[in-house]
């Protein structure tokens, strides 16, 4: 992992550890809470800086660097976006991926009924964002490999971040 600094509140910074080839990034604890609107997009270019490379898989056997117990997945909700992260046993942070980091933050949520149908009308290729491989819209809405449900990207919400900070 890279030592990374982000944009704290009130201009404090905040540092954590990112790995570009999972596109993931290691929390402390309270590291989260405590990053800026503006760190946000800061992440937006690092994911899309390590995107157009392969993706590594986060490992399940990865472990705290603090403590070195193994992290167990977790799954959360936020609004209406499902997302998951591999929090320390001991408290002392939490693994996430970006991909997750954007659900969380409702940038990323689950695709309607609606918007499923428009895009069955115009056939596209529509990847997997968490793992990549294709998913078959005439027959499915998750994919077949690590069971990720269909979701977009909320542009008008990205603009509006974007624009608030450029």
């Amino acid at each position: 992992m890279t030592s990374l600094v982000l944009e704290g509140h009130y201009g404090r910074p905040v540092p954590i550890d990112s790995c570009e080839a999972c596109q993931a990034v290691w929390f402390d604890r309270h590291e989260s809470l405590q990053r800026s609107p503006a760190s946000v997009l800061r992440l937006f270019r690092i994911m899309g800086d390590a995107g157009a490379r392969a993706r590594a898989f986060v490992s399940n056997l990865a472990a705290c660097p603090r403590c070195r117990q193994p992290l167990v997945t977790t799954h959360d909700q936020q609004h209406q976006s499902t997302f998951e992260y591999r929090p320390c046993p001991e408290e002392h942070g939490r693994l996430i991926t970006c991909v997750n980091v954007l659900r969380e933050k409702d940038f990323i949520r689950p695709i309607s009924a609606t918007q499923l149908d428009e895009l069955r009308k115009n056939p596209q290729s529509v990847n997997c964002s968490n793992c990549g491989p294709p998913i078959d819209l005439a027959w499915a809405t998750v994919c077949a490999h690590c069971a990720t449900p269909l979701s977009i990207l909320d542009i008008g919400l990205v603009k509006a971040t974007v624009g608030e900070f450029t």
